[in-house]
């Protein structure tokens, strides 16, 4: 956060150009690759494959439940984000995820470690460990990711 604070130095002597920012220690530290921050639990929310993006009742029920998802991952203190398919994989490993979570058919979502994948998000489903590479219920991923 930040901005502009031209209007808040007359208040008190002057007018001057002014202009403020924040800087969150808890986001500098895990940026900087503090070792708390970087095993951290988190999740990327991810759509299957060839989900439409194209404003269609298909795509905005998939986005409703990219957000349902989320929710209930936060909801289970499981901090996570939503992101589109298209170089998932590379932005949480970038951005120090732990598990990519992506939807499945139905209810049902499929969980991929990312700790030691390489490769696109599609190789990664791929090569995820036996454990992880069947298709679970939300409740089971929340488990298996606290385990």
């Amino acid at each position: 956060s930040g901005g502009r604070y031209d209007a808040l130095l007359a208040a008190f002597t002057r007018s001057l150009p002014a202009a403020g920012a924040v800087i969150q220690i808890d986001h500098l530290a895990w940026a900087l690759g503090s070792n708390a921050s970087a095993r951290q639990l988190r999740a990327l929310v991810v759509p299957a494959e060839n989900t439409p993006v194209d404003g269609s009742s298909e795509s905005v029920r998939v986005a409703r439940r990219l957000r349902e998802v989320a929710q209930t991952l936060r909801m289970a203190k499981i901090p996570s984000a939503v992101a589109d398919s298209a170089d998932a994989l590379d932005y949480a490993r970038a951005w120090r995820y732990s598990h990519v979570v992506r939807l499945s058919e139905g209810d049902a979502v499929r969980l991929s470690s990312i700790e030691n994948e390489t490769g696109s998000l599609g190789d990664a489903n791929a090569a995820v460990s036996a454990t992880s590479a069947e298709t679970l219920s939300l409740d089971a991923v929340i488990e298996r990711m606290r385990a």
